[in-house]
């Protein structure tokens, strides 16, 4: 959920809290996953060139850039729903 600051403006805060929480998630997932989705993700490569730099064919690398995806995904609801047990935990110490 985002929230808004002065002026309905996003709060960069929300932003800040993503970013942490994917690059959390990334790290909980095997390394060919991290760098099928960095290809994409981060250095805007299409199928064909993330797979030539990945070395499998363009299919292949189709199927494996959807299940990590799902990985990752996977990983972000765990963290969210971790979140409150860690809180409390936290609390606590």
């Amino acid at each position: 959920a985002s929230s808004a600051g002065l002026l309905g403006q996003p709060d960069p805060a929300d932003e800040v809290t993503t970013r942490v929480s994917i690059v959390a998630a990334l790290d909980r997932i095997p390394d060919w996953d991290r760098q099928a989705l960095m290809l994409v993700a981060w250095e805007h490569l299409d199928n064909r060139r993330a797979a030539a730099a990945m070395g499998c064919s363009r299919a292949t690398f189709a199927v494996r850039l959807h299940r990590a995806r799902r990985r990752l995904n996977d990983q972000l609801d765990a963290m969210n729903e971790d979140a409150p047990f860690r809180a409390l935990t936290e609390e606590a110490r």
